[in-house]
């Protein structure tokens, strides 16, 4: 798994009520930034930075049934699988 995503920099919600307008000019100038409160973490972010991410994350992934099955290997998967159903239980699996 990736690392987990980190905004930089990061501030208090105290700094937030006592500087707000220089938080939200470095989320702005960011993209944007990381808040903390008693060990939460929370992101102020820019909306059009949001979507980039979020378009980002949809892209390659499958859109149809066609996609989704394009270079599946029907005869691989078969031989790959073939024994689960003989095979006995090595574990608390039921079937």
């Amino acid at each position: 798994m990736a690392d987990p995503l980190v905004f930089e920099p990061s501030y208090s919600t105290t700094d937030v009520n006592k500087g707000g307008a220089r938080i939200y000019d470095a989320a702005w100038q960011k993209g944007g930034v990381e808040i903390t409160r008693r060990g939460q973490r929370f992101v102020l972010m820019r909306r059009d930075y949001l979507a980039k991410l979020l378009d980002e994350a949809r892209d390659g992934r499958p859109k149809s049934l066609d996609d989704l099955l394009r270079d599946y290997d029907a005869p691989k998967i078969k031989t790959l699988t073939g024994n689960f159903l003989a095979d006995p239980a090595t574990g608390k699996e039921g079937i």
